[in-house]
């Protein structure tokens, strides 16, 4: 699991007055336990919290504030329930359960917390990971032990070479004759509900991912590291750390992703380029509609870097773009970028099975390429909540270029948007081992 965040509790204490709930019997987890059994992780006197916002801020974004905390747990004599808040549902739309049936309905990510159980705070020795990403029987709550193959720096948000282990490398590395991972089905051992509450404002609630792991595992797992000695109740310090996947796929996943995207952008281009040169439009660009219709008259037009706007004769019509840079040799409809951008979008979506981008970047004042110092004159902040905003906006941007016209950029767009579904269905068909397609074949122009 590769993670873009993680909240900390490196001196959280488990011990028979910490974790409270009363000893029940049944062997598998209740997840209808009270909220308010949940004990708050704590760490120099405050409940851990998380800013909103610090990664994309959807349900991969671990948050938590003074009086609501970031992870907490209940030990019931039986279960250890491990759960974080997150700003965003962490299944598919409409799911209501983790399991529908046969069909685990996560999201393609990893939610997980790192076990510093010897003091150590500079490594880790156990993980416990809902893992959503894979096919349907690789999609597992899981405890593993960390092995040699510790992170030299739990505290580290970034990507590197220090991250803990990905899915397999501690299980083969593990010793002979121990036990290096345990496995539970997630549709028994993970849950996930809405909080009720909306800590970060952005107009959904926050929601808990909780997973169980059974008492008995989590000591047999415990005393396998060197100097350990534990027992029911759970008891002694653990250091804690609580993340989430940017990602969480496996190699085949992303292989299947990158083959679906790349595939969507082929005949993105394919689709577009078609549409320029058949006879039946071949349209003109917005500089040579303008000089040639309104030849003869003034017409107004941004005048060049540094002169605003004003009236010239149409003739000397302009976009809004470098000098240097030319309205490209080719006909107009449709946009290209459209199409390419609505193509992504949807192969995106309907592979991962969410539209979440949350997205922003700050042009700050005066940076313009061929404007510099006055434009833009002040910060601007350009922000995309999901893949439509941001596809939409690319479209937009060859509108507000003088770059195409309104039917070139929302045609492309809807064309872009059928692409990607074709393509989606096309490729999950050859992964299901369906080689039997039938390609449509265009009619002549």
């Amino acid at each position: 699991m590769r993670r873009v965040e993680r909240a900390f509790a490196a001196c959280m204490l488990f011990g028979a007055g910490v974790l409270c709930g009363s000893r029940v019997e049944a062997q598998t987890p209740n997840f209808a336990i009270s909220d308010s059994s949940f004990i708050g992780s704590y760490c120099a006197g405050s409940v851990v919290n998380d800013p909103a916002g610090d990664v994309t801020a959807d349900h991969r974004d671990i948050i938590g504030d003074a009086t609501h905390a970031a992870l907490a747990f209940v030990d019931d004599g039986t279960f250890l329930y491990a759960r974080m808040r997150v700003t965003d549902k962490p299944a598919q739309s409409m799911a209501t359960t983790i399991c529908s049936g046969s069909t685990k309905q996560m999201k393609p990510f990893g939610w997980g917390i790192l076990l510093d159980i010897d003091g150590n705070a500079s490594n880790y020795e156990l993980q416990i990971l809902l893992k959503g990403t894979g096919s349907a029987s690789s999609q597992l709550v899981t405890l593993r032990t960390n092995g040699a193959n510790r992170v030299s720096n739990p505290s580290s948000v970034s990507d590197t070479a220090t991250d803990p282990p990905d899915d397999t490398s501690s299980v083969t590395e593990c010793p002979v004759g121990k036990t290096c991972q345990w496995t539970f089905d997630p549709c028994t051992y993970g849950h996930f509900k809405s909080t009720g509450a909306d800590l970060d404002s952005n107009g959904t609630n926050d929601w808990f991912v909780t997973f169980a792991i059974p008492v008995s595992t989590l000591i047999t797992a415990m005393n396998q590291i060197p100097g350990q000695s534990r027992s029911a109740p759970l008891t002694g310090a653990l250091g804690l750390w609580g993340g989430t996947s940017n990602s969480g796929n496996s190699l085949d996943t992303d292989a299947k992703m990158f083959f679906v995207l790349g595939n969507a952008e082929l005949d993105a281009g394919i689709s577009a380029w078609s549409a320029k040169y058949d006879p039946r439009w071949d349209f003109w660009r917005p500089i040579t509609a303008i000089r040639s219709y309104y030849a003869g008259k003034m017409i107004n037009s941004w005048k060049g870097p540094y002169q605003g706007y004003g009236l010239v004769p149409a003739e000397q019509w302009r976009p809004y773009q470098a000098p240097n840079v030319v309205t490209p040799p080719f006909p107009e409809y449709t946009s290209g970028h459209s199409t390419f951008s609505g193509a992504g979008r949807v192969a995106i979506i309907a592979f991962t099975g969410t539209d979440n981008f949350r997205a922003q970047v700050t042009i700050p004042k005066g940076t313009s390429l061929f404007e510099s110092g006055a434009v833009p004159a002040k910060d601007v902040v350009l922000s995309w909540k999901n893949l439509l905003d941001a596809s939409e906006q690319a479209g937009m941007s060859r509108r507000y270029g003088g770059i195409h016209f309104y039917s070139g950029d929302k045609h492309g767009r809807a064309n872009g948007a059928s692409v990607g579904y074709w393509v989606y269905d096309k490729a999950t068909k050859y992964f299901a081992g369906d080689t039997t397609i039938q390609i449509p074949v265009p009619p002549s122009p």
